[in-house]
């Protein structure tokens, strides 16, 4: 049995919801709190949400799968950055960097108390690869799955994907 492109759709939207509430668990769950890397990999996961989904309620799945296969390509690519990040391939981003040298005790408290989670330091290691690391492959996967589904679209034959969907 083949699978029509509105479920591919829909698996899709499915597993990206899944990956963003993994997110939040290990955020809430585990107390790993993200860094602002971490932050910027969940907006593309957002939008291809609400994008899929409008997709599916309208009818327009191949504009709705095209759209989100850019966004996991997007995301692939701030994973990847914040992995290189992570490797010291890459200059640590500004907003991620700590604060210069404290003047005095209550400016050294100051920042220690105000201190963010640096990009740097990867939160988690698992089976060698870093969170950032395993989003990207996520990502990759999830933009595989979309340009299969918008393969299937285009090659199903006309009238087909009505009758499937």
């Amino acid at each position: 049995m083949a699978l029509s492109r509105s479920s591919l759709a829909l698996l899709l939207l499915l597993v990206t919801a899944a990956g963003l509430g993994a997110a939040y668990v290990m955020e809430y769950g585990f107390g790993l709190e993200p860094c602002e890397l971490c932050l910027y990999q969940r907006y593309p996961y957002m939008a291809a949400v609400a994008v899929l989904g409008l997709g599916l309620f309208s009818g327009l799945l191949g504009p709705a799968l095209a759209l989100a296969l850019l966004l996991y390509l997007l995301d692939a690519g701030i994973a990847l950055f914040h992995t290189g990040v992570e490797a010291g391939i890459f200059a640590l981003p500004a907003g991620c960097a700590a604060s210069g040298p404290a003047g005095s005790l209550a400016e050294l408290k100051a920042q220690l108390l105000a201190t963010a989670p640096r990009c740097d330091r990867p939160a988690a290691i698992f089976l060698g690869l870093s969170i950032a690391a395993w989003n990207a492959l996520f990502a990759l996967g999830l933009a595989a799955l979309a340009a299969f589904a918008l393969w299937r679209t285009a090659e199903e034959p006309a009238g087909a994907s009505s009758a499937r969907t």
